[in-house]
């Protein structure tokens, strides 16, 4: 459980994780005694299913310690690479049929959180148009890409992409007090709205091969300002509840297998 209303997200260069890159087994397990609660509730938030829960988690603490020096970068803070890496491999899980419809123009569910932040980024929420919120929350949670949101809320997929983009930026701005002020404009709206649409995972096609190829290449003022996105996105498991708490064998199993 984290408890940080007060301070920032912590950066990725954080203790743990540059033991973990030296390989300290140890600081693994310190890093699951820390986020495993908020990363199952999450997880259990897309699956929920138990025996596919305790896979998934224990799946996003093996690929942290075997990628750990690789992904650094590219991902802003450690919460943003952990519940990005928790939410893409929960995702990978979803069985065809395990797909919800989405409801249109549906109410904010009523959610209780984990994480110090939770009022204030519900309360944050809570200021998107309904149809932003929709588009995202049916994109981070269900897995659903672009194409698939425009299919079932029946509109054009570049609305989609200026929805998403436009709820992503807001949250962003909104909550700079928690992932950072803004550091300068990216220069291309194009770009702008890949790294929204990466931020929640829906990006899809050519877009994936696009951000891919640009995003490295920016200058590094526009890389921390795309990543801004994925902090925002990170803060989406304070939304999530679960009774449930990951197995205490899942613990030892995992220390094991590294």
């Amino acid at each position: 459980m984290i408890d940080s209303a007060e301070t920032r997200i912590p950066p990725i260069e954080d203790p743990l994780l540059r033991r973990i890159v030296g390989r300290d087994v140890s600081a693994l397990g310190e890093l699951y005694d820390l986020h495993s609660s908020h990363l199952y509730a999450l997880i259990w938030r897309i699956l929920g299913d138990q025996f596919q829960a305790d896979l998934a988690l224990t799946e996003t603490f093996e690929q942290v310690w075997e990628q750990s020096d690789r992904t650094r970068s590219q991902f802003g803070s450690s919460l943003a690479w952990l519940t990005r890496t928790a939410r893409d491999i929960a995702v990978n899980r979803l069985r065809p049929n395990q797909f919800a419809a989405p409801e249109k123009m549906r109410k904010l569910p009523k959610m209780e959180g984990v994480m110090g932040w939770h009022g204030e980024i519900m309360e944050a929420i809570s200021k998107l148009p309904v149809e932003e919120w929709s588009l995202i929350e049916y994109a981070y949670f269900h897995g659903y890409t672009r194409t698939k949101l425009a299919e079932y809320f029946e509109i054009p997929v570049e609305a989609v992409k200026t929805s998403i983009h436009q709820g992503v930026q807001s949250l962003s701005v909104r909550l700079q007090h928690i992932v950072g002020e803004r550091v300068a404009p990216i220069g291309s709206l194009y770009l702008d709205e890949l790294a929204a649409l990466d931020a929640v995972g829906a990006l899809e096609g050519e877009d994936v091969g696009e951000f891919n190829r640009n995003a490295p290449n920016v200058n590094t003022e526009t890389q921390r300002e795309m990543a801004r996105y994925r902090e925002v996105a990170a803060l989406f498991s304070s939304c999530c509840v679960c009774e449930k708490q990951p197995p205490a064998v899942l613990r030892e199993r995992l220390l094991k297998l590294i």
